[in-house]
């Protein structure tokens, strides 16, 4: 090859050269533009398929809706199977007031971008408007299914369209028909803030639920727990109380004597966990309850009670065996909610073990809607709450109080003879 041919051929791939460098330089600027910037990306690169995706975006969110039509209408000249395209033509026709055009839209991004928040919402929003309840769920399982951190976002929406009976009725049946987002949206729902105004709702589905046998048994104790933590203690117990064991007796202290294997649920016996102590139900046998020498405050053993306002007496049997402790372990009566304590036994078994068995009048006051029953340490400093050894309770009760009421300065605890109680 001559000389002239060299440079000639040479000047030629120097050019496409030149060229190949300024395309791979302009578009690496663009795409580095393209989130804060789409409208300088489309400089360096005209038809940047993602800059006229963000930039039709931006403009409609700041109400420029032609413009966004417009570059939507660009982009899918470009891209035809551009989905986000056809949901920003559907954004700017519901704007304008166009449901058919709308739809048609949303429709189509549906089909090429299944995972569309947007439109799913949108359609969902039109069923219901269509009073299509089973339409919009369909829509918003589709959502939920794909859009795994958007659903407490979601969850709110079906709560508040669950105020509607139809909604309600088909959200029902779904739930029933067990799809995988079911328990967290009833955890959901067992959570919602009081000031929503939607505890009817919640307390509807999972009523509708249990009618039709599609509550299980957990998400029916999360739903009680959920009651007593609005405080709607009376609601709590009547459904505690619907579902208890054959042969259960109900009594002011439920399972006094520990004859059934506590639930830790409602108004049952529960053991809160507490460094340092184990509790046991060994059968016919009470509670016993193990302590590792170890600061505690909480002796491991409480119920929720539902006492209506009056005169009542405790009545406790309870067994030390090796109990070693400053002051003893105390039973506690506290209101529910305020945690205004209205009764407190004295250090009973701080040393020794012979049984312990005693009554003491307790007034539950008008504004005091549910108790805690507590045992607890009765230090209260921490230097000196340490304890070893156990106790076992074998007997909690409550019965109401005919007797008159003490003379003022008479003394609140009557002992009685170990394994005795009037």
């Amino acid at each position: 090859m001559t000389t002239p041919w060299r440079v000639a051929l040479g000047a030629v791939l120097g050019g496409l050269l030149a060229v190949a460098g300024w395309r791979i330089l302009a578009h690496g600027v663009a795409d580095a533009r393209v989130g804060e910037d789409p409208a300088g990306a489309l400089h360096w690169v005209s038809g940047h398929p993602e800059a006229l995706r963000t930039l039709a975006e931006q403009q409609f969110d700041a109400g420029q809706r032609r413009a966004a039509a417009e570059t939507a209408g660009e982009l899918l000249g470009r891209e035809p199977l551009e989905g986000t395209a056809w949901r920003v033509l559907g954004q700017v026709a519901q704007a304008q007031a166009d449901p058919p055009r709308a739809a048609q839209a949303y429709a189509k991004a549906i089909e090429l971008t299944p995972r569309d928040a947007s439109a799913r919402i949108w359609l969902a929003e039109q069923a219901v408007a269509a009073e299509d309840f089973t339409g919009a769920i369909d829509q918003l399982d589709l959502l939920l299914r794909t859009h795994l951190t958007a659903w407490g976002t979601i969850f709110d929406y079906m709560a508040a369209q669950a105020a509607h009976p139809g909604f309600r009725a088909a959200l029902v049946a779904r739930l029933a028909a067990g799809p995988e987002w079911r328990r967290r949206f009833l955890e959901h729902l067992q959570h919602l803030n009081p000031q929503t105004g939607l505890a009817p709702v919640a307390d509807a589905i999972h009523g509708s639920l249990q009618v039709q046998g599609a509550l299980p048994r957990r998400d029916f104790e999360r739903w009680i727990e959920s009651l007593l933590r609005r405080g709607d203690w009376p609601k709590a117990y009547a459904l505690w109380s619907s579902f208890l064991p054959q042969g259960a007796r109900l009594t002011p202290v439920y399972n006094g004597d520990f004859i059934l294997r506590p639930s830790g649920t409602g108004f049952d016996w529960r053991t809160p966990a507490t460094p340092g102590v184990t509790v046991e139900f060994p059968s016919g046998q009470g509670a016993r309850i193990s302590f590792r020498n170890r600061r505690i405050d909480h002796a491991g053993l409480e119920q929720l009670l539902l006492l209506p306002p009056g005169r009542y007496l405790l009545q406790v049997e309870m067994r030390p065996d090796g109990l070693r402790s400053d002051r003893g372990l105390q039973w506690t009566l506290a209101c529910a909610g305020s945690g205004q304590e209205v009764a407190s036994t004295p250090p009973l078994g701080a040393r020794g073990n012979e049984s312990t068995a005693f009554e003491m009048p307790v007034q539950v006051p008008e504004e005091c809607g549910a108790q805690w029953l507590r045992l607890r340490n009765a230090a209260r400093v921490p230097a000196l709450q340490s304890l070893s050894g156990a106790v076992t309770v074998t007997r909690v009760a409550i019965a109401p109080d005919r007797s008159p009421p003490p003379a003022s300065g008479e003394a609140e605890v009557a002992g009685i003879a170990p394994g005795v109680v009037n």
